[in-house]
């Protein structure tokens, strides 16, 4: 009872007491004492400042796997010394005397009703009551893939079938409807990210897309995922490497440009495939490279123009034939080795190609009729050709055209005129100067073509004419002292 200030003001200093409480008195020491009429007992009340124990934070139910570590806590307040008693199924646990009761292995006998008593020399609480659940671990399941096997080797385009197993533990073998089949497509070094291909099966095909991304760094990754009846969750993934060809490009004139799946390229090309996959292959109708335009004829394996390829298993070279528009006619028409019975015929044409072949006619100066030699070829536009059978000291012309294609030529280009020589050639051993040596009857001019099938000399200081010479071995030729032999001059 508080009678300062301008109330008087009175307070509860005691509960719980006794039954009907009498006879209260201070005894000398302070303390009060009174008789409880119920129980038959004189009682002490005695006045202090510590308070009973309060729990503030209840201990909390929790489930655990078996092997696994938990705890149960609490926080209380109250004057300490704080006494604390964890309780199993209501009895009491040997040595669990803190605020804190940790398992730090936990096994199925673990499972129950746990509390706590607090105390102190004041009075007592105990907490609620938390549970504490053990459950068997799941082993999650074991997941096989089956087929494909790993690093298979696929082509575009191809249908490939999947299958897979899964075992559980707990489960036994697992149904189908707790499989996800997925596949990954990986590129250089990043992912692709696919749908689930198939839900609910243990087998199934996936179908390789034919179109798409060309390169061939690549590869597909089957990812099958298995839950099972408590929600473990299994893996098992394969992977498959691509076929690899080499897709050549190539033209009869190197430099012209094709277009290989859009962008033009410039031949010869060469780039790496996955078998299979489908590419755009096309050829310009008509383009300009060094000032030459070309037409296009044919591709070498029958395509259009502009179709599609599917490359094959091995490697493969596609090849464009162009020709030049219009067919040129040859030029710069020369002869040369003369001799009285061959000479040997030049030529040379612009915008050539690899293809291009040249055709030649050749007469007596003054003749009819003409010898035609076809399919004739050049090498880097240069053409050259040997005519033989001709008669000596005749007149002869020759035209030249070329073949772009067999039904596209150029016209024949003007003649080129030439002589066949005369020929000389030894009757016997001797001397160039006598008349007698020789089959022509005279001694050779700058126009005799010599043959000598004998030992011959020069005599001193005679100066010997021909167009060339030559000799059937082992015949001699000597020259005498200040002797000269001009040929074809």
């Amino acid at each position: 009872m508080t009678l300062s200030g301008s109330a008087v003001v009175s307070s509860v200093f005691g509960q719980h007491l006794p039954g009907l409480p009498t006879g209260l008195n201070v005894g000398p020491e302070g303390n009060l004492y009174f008789l409880s009429r119920n129980n038959n007992a004189l009682y002490k009340i005695i006045y202090t400042t510590d308070s009973a124990p309060t729990i503030t934070g209840q201990p909390k139910n929790t489930t655990v796997a078996q092997g696994a570590a938990t705890q149960l806590s609490i926080t209380t307040t109250g004057s300490a010394p704080l006494v604390y008693q964890w309780q199993k199924n209501g009895i009491n646990i040997a040595g669990a005397t803190s605020a804190t009761y940790p398992i730090n292995q936990a096994t199925l006998a673990d499972s129950g009703r746990y509390a706590v008593v607090v105390s102190n020399t004041v009075g007592s609480v105990t907490s609620q009551t938390a549970t504490i659940s053990v459950t068997i671990p799941n082993a999650l399941p074991t997941v096989t893939i089956t087929t494909p096997i790993s690093h298979t080797l696929y082509r575009a385009g191809e249908v490939m079938p999947f299958s897979g197993t899964a075992v559980d533990a707990e489960d036994g073998t697992l149904p189908a409807s707790a499989f996800v089949w997925t596949v990954e497509f990986y590129h250089h070094t990043h992912l692709h990210d696919g749908p689930p291909i198939a839900v609910g099966v243990r087998n199934g095909q996936f179908t390789i897309p034919n179109q798409g991304e060309t390169a061939a760094d690549v590869f597909y990754r089957f990812v099958l995922t298995v839950t099972d009846s408590r929600g473990g969750i299994g893996r098992d993934s394969v992977d498959v490497d691509p076929s690899l060809v080499t897709v050549n490009v190539i033209s009869n004139r190197a430099g012209l440009q094709l277009a290989l799946n859009g962008p033009p390229i410039t031949t010869p090309y060469s780039q790496t495939f996955v078998s299979g996959l489908k590419l755009s292959l096309s050829a310009p109708a008509s383009q300009t490279l060094n000032g030459v335009t070309y037409d296009f004829i044919r591709w070498q394996n029958g395509s259009d123009v502009t179709n599609m390829i599917t490359v094959p298993d091995t490697s493969i070279t596609y090849a464009a034939t162009y020709g030049v528009q219009p067919c040129p006619i040859p030029n710069s028409l020369t002869t040369s080795a003369i001799t009285d019975q061959s000479a040997r015929l030049h030529w040379q044409v612009a915008g050539y190609t690899d293809e291009t072949r040249y055709a030649i006619r050749w007469r007596p100066t003054g003749a009819v009729s003409w010898t035609n030699v076809t399919n004739l070829t050049a090498i880097n536009g240069v053409g050259t050709y040997s005519l033989t059978g001709l008669t000596s000291t005749s007149p002869y012309e020759w035209q030249v055209k070329t073949v772009c294609w067999p039904t596209d030529s150029s016209g024949f280009s003007v003649s080129a005129l030439f002589q066949t020589f005369s020929t000389c050639t030894t009757l016997k051993n001797g001397s160039w100067n006598d008349l007698t040596v020789w089959s022509c009857n005279r001694i050779p001019t700058e126009t005799d073509v010599v043959h000598l099938r004998h030992n011959l000399e020069i005599p001193p200081d005679h100066v010997a004419h021909a167009q060339h010479v030559y000799y059937d071995l082992p015949v001699l030729l000597t020259w005498a002292i200040g002797a000269r032999l001009l040929l074809n001059q």
